[in-house]
């Protein structure tokens, strides 16, 4: 009976470990306490861009306590983000410095998620997108020069030997 449960405990382990294979967690490298205030944005299309500013502590703790935690795993595929939605977040932090993230979600049930100060790229089948209507603050337009990182890819340089930008190229 001992040699039939242990059995059953090594087949169910082998089973559930590759699932785990490169799964990680959100994990921020400040604490909540170093959050002066976080710049949300929205837009499909940088130039129709909105922005969302949260200093309640009370809601910058929520929003903290949202992202850690999540189960993330490294960008393995060609993404189906092309003409999805992007919400970003700009935790502003006492330091004077920030920390930035972007989620692209598609048509697809994973959404693509950047960190842009460790230039790392995962997926993620959260609904971070969700965290923008959960707000209850008041939207305003923004100028596109705002947003976190290079939406407009004004920062892109072109593919080495060659005069093109990165990008997809439809012939």
């Amino acid at each position: 009976m001992k040699k039939t449960k242990l059995l059953y405990a090594v087949v169910v382990a082998l089973l559930l470990l590759p699932g785990c294979a490169g799964r990680e967690e959100i994990e921020f490298p400040f604490a909540v306490s170093d959050v002066d205030y976080i710049e949300m944005y929205r837009y499909t299309v940088p130039a129709d861009a909105q922005e969302k500013v949260v200093t309640e502590m009370e809601d910058v703790e929520k929003l903290y306590d949202s992202f850690s935690g999540r189960v993330i795993s490294p960008k393995e595929t060609e993404d189906d983000t092309a003409g999805g939605t992007t919400t970003s977040f700009r935790f502003n932090l006492s330091d004077g410095t920030d920390y930035e993230i972007l989620y692209t979600c598609g048509e697809g049930r994973t959404g693509m998620i950047r960190f842009l100060t460790g230039e790392k790229e995962y997926t993620t089948s959260a609904d971070i997108a969700a965290l923008w209507e959960e707000c209850e603050c008041e939207p305003r337009d923004v100028h596109e020069s705002r947003l976190p990182g290079d939406p407009c890819g004004l920062e892109a340089k072109p593919i080495e030997g060659t005069e093109l930008m990165p990008g997809r190229y439809i012939a």
